[in-house]
């Protein structure tokens, strides 16, 4: 999960990177918005396959089945926490406890500005989704109804929503809020642009509001003090030519490129180790060894398993596949899907806790395999799981 989160961000950076140097002084003010929400979606898609890549894959994999785990670990005996397992739970909760913080205040702010009576403000000109707040001072400014109407009509409300979502699963991540000023920012420049006919009357009356009124962050105003510099020197710069469109064109390469990097990420995390492959047992000169033999491996996971009743059934099965770095470290351990999830991490955590191996060798040189460890919960006897 962290590491989806992080190469979904990196995404980001690199479509938000090209947008700031190719297309943010474009005039195509359409389809940079929607290039703005391509950038996000596509940060969240391109690396979501490998989100869920798991034992699924151990049928090409070459791997090693171990001799089946029976559990008789007595009941209340200790669960082990190693420090890395240890960090990252608490890295885990800490991300999910911004995350559902992050919901519920924008599910706040949504019902706020449903219920909150906005046009209190005299000089307001706001909309959210098909709601438009006029103050009384601008009620009968023609203008400003048109412009918040081109709003409700373009669904511009949506498009901060979905970015105010996907900030709401990254609120770590400060680039979200440039994101959102860059979006809002394209909403109004295509607004703007219906009024060019006039410019300086339009800008005036820009100026004018801004004056006057105080912006809010998730509605769409008539006057932004804070990007009315931007909309006033673009109302009266110069178009971009059409050719210039093909600039758009280079979104293919980008999230071919950016496909490639998601599918490089997974894998070398998948594999867990510098060379980037993983070895069958056929092809290696010398298996990998644990200390004691691989009963004393077996033993090992088992002590350091607690099972309670709550957690796990008579007959459960589990299957844990690991893999056995260069390094003769243990990494990359996964639970096949199904199952109780608490009894999985239990079982995770404690393969990933045991000593380290000694590795496999090809050419004299250490290499990286996976295994396959089976594991089922025996029926509870005289105190026993």
């Amino acid at each position: 999960m962290i590491s989806y989160f992080i190469v979904s961000n990196l995404i980001l950076l690199l479509f938000f990177g090209f947008y700031q140097i190719c297309l943010r002084k474009l005039t195509f003010f359409e389809l940079n918005r929607w290039y703005l929400l391509i950038s996000v979606l596509a940060a969240h898609t391109l690396p979501l396959p490998f989100l869920f890549e798991g034992l699924g894959s151990r049928l090409v994999l070459p791997l090693m089945t171990l001799e089946e785990l029976e559990l008789t670990t007595k009941l209340g005996g200790a669960e082990i926490w190693t420090l890395p397992n240890l960090w990252r739970e608490w890295l885990s909760l800490g991300y999910w406890f911004g995350a559902i913080i992050s919901l519920l205040l924008l599910i706040y702010r949504v019902v706020k500005l449903l219920t909150t009576n906005s046009a209190q403000d005299p000089y307001a000109g706001q909309v959210f989704f098909k709601r438009i707040w006029l103050g009384k001072e601008v009620r009968s400014e023609d203008l400003v109804a048109q412009h918040e109407r081109l709003h409700v009509c373009s669904g511009h409300s949506y498009d901060l929503l979905f970015v105010e979502l996907a900030h709401c699963f990254n609120w770590w991540n400060p680039l979200y809020f440039y994101f959102k000023k860059e979006l809002k920012l394209q909403h109004e420049y295509w607004v703007d642009g219906h009024f060019s006919d006039d410019p300086v009357v339009y800008a005036e009356k820009l100026v004018a509001y801004a004056m006057r009124t105080s912006s809010k962050q998730f509605t769409l105003e008539f006057s932004n003090q804070s990007i009315l510099k931007q909309r006033i020197t673009m109302l009266f710069g110069k178009k971009s030519r059409s050719n210039r469109k093909i600039l758009y064109l280079l979104i293919i390469p980008l999230a071919v490129f950016a496909h490639v990097v998601a599918f490089a990420v997974s894998r070398s995390t998948v594999v867990g180790n510098k060379s980037g492959s993983v070895y069958s047992f056929t092809d290696i000169d010398q298996q990998p060894e644990y200390p004691g033999g691989y009963d004393a491996f077996r033993e090992q996971v088992a002590e350091r398993i607690h099972a309670a009743d709550n957690l796990a059934r008579a007959g459960e099965r589990i299957e844990v596949s690991f893999v056995v770095d260069q390094d003769g470290q243990v990494c990359q351990v996964k639970a096949a899907e199904g199952g109780d999830p608490t009894l999985n991490g239990i079982v995770i955590r404690a393969v990933s806790s045991v000593k380290s191996w000694k590795p496999a060798r090809l050419q004299n040189k250490p290499v990286s395999v996976r295994f396959l460890l089976p594991i089922t919960v025996g029926a509870a006897q005289n105190g026993e799981l």
